[in-house]
């Protein structure tokens, strides 16, 4: 079965080991946070594509599923997901998922496998709890449970920042980079580190964004003087 091509913009999309990094940060768990995750593709709230997709046609699953009914443990089950991007993929009893590598397939004979998975940003900052959380196990504390501050207690500390790392900020600024409409100005170094930080979910210093930047897209800067023009 065969779906229309994805019209995202390319500006909104992140890979699947990013997801994976930002969800465990605001869950605190990497087990909630694959859970959470397989959850919201599964079910199409946090819709998905990719780069390469290998789903057998309906032929070849007519002549598996007969060598199915000939043979015994000949190890096929029809595919979960018929087209990239389909919900049902992420439900497949077999699926086996390499979030680091970006690339999810299902071990049966005849299973769908897609490679170079990446999900739309916006839909997943949507998802994803507003505040980090330490441990899915910490329990909430009620008013009454909640101690009442000494007068003399000295104020809390703030919470420590969020610490990016440098591939992370690599494949953010790649894709900035990358999604940025060719042929026209780049962004100003504002508008840079304000849609790296919005993509991160967390700020990151102008002097990291800028050596990053420099080394893998030193042209992609505006020259001194010269205004930035908006794309056409």
């Amino acid at each position: 079965m065969a779906k229309a091509d994805d019209k995202s913009s390319t500006t909104d999309r992140i890979w699947l080991s990013t997801t994976l990094d930002l969800a465990v940060r605001r869950f605190g768990k990497e087990t909630l946070a694959k859970r959470r995750l397989i959850e919201w593709l599964a079910t199409g709230r946090l819709p998905w594509s990719c780069g390469s997709w290998y789903g057998p046609d309906a032929e070849t699953i007519a002549r598996l599923a007969h060598e199915n009914a000939e043979k015994e443990d000949v190890g096929y089950f029809e595919p979960s997901g018929l087209y990239r991007g389909d919900p049902k993929f992420w439900g497949a009893p077999t699926l086996e998922t390499k979030w680091q590598e970006n690339k999810a397939g299902e071990i049966a004979r005849g299973g769908a496998r897609a490679e170079g998975i990446w999900v739309m940003h916006s839909r997943l900052l949507a998802l994803l709890p507003k505040k980090l959380r330490e441990r899915e196990e910490t329990p909430e504390l009620t008013d009454a449970e909640v101690p009442t501050p000494s007068a003399n207690a000295p104020a809390a500390s703030p919470a420590p920042p969020m610490n990016i790392s440098e591939a992370e900020l690599r494949e953010c600024l790649l894709f900035v980079v990358m999604g940025h409409p060719p042929n026209t100005t780049p962004l100003s170094e504002d508008e840079l580190i304000k849609n790296v930080e919005g993509r991160l979910g967390a700020p990151v210093s102008r002097d990291r964004i800028q050596q990053v930047r420099d080394e893998i897209a030193p042209g992609f800067k505006l020259k001194p003087g010269r205004p930035r023009k908006s794309a056409q």
